[in-house]
């Protein structure tokens, strides 16, 4: 899944950037609005890139098997 959610990253960012030059250069007002949509998207990609890794995915993984686990018992 990480690399599919880097490239989704990367692929938004180049489409943001290409949308708001694009307004930016027609004069459109709503142009600033993708600058936070870019800014929202670099951030998503720093996420990914740096806090994803299959240590952090284990540590919840392990927590969800055990409240598994223990709802069987109750059942």
């Amino acid at each position: 899944m990480k690399p599919a959610g880097i490239a989704i990253s990367i692929l938004s960012l180049a489409a943001l950037a290409f949308v708001t030059q694009v307004e930016a250069r027609a004069g459109a007002v709503p142009w600033f609005a993708n600058l936070t949509a870019i800014a929202i998207v670099a951030l998503l990609l720093t996420w990914w890139l740096v806090r994803i890794t299959p240590s952090w995915v284990k540590i919840v993984a392990d927590a969800y098997a055990v409240r598994l686990l223990a709802s069987i018992d109750e059942l």
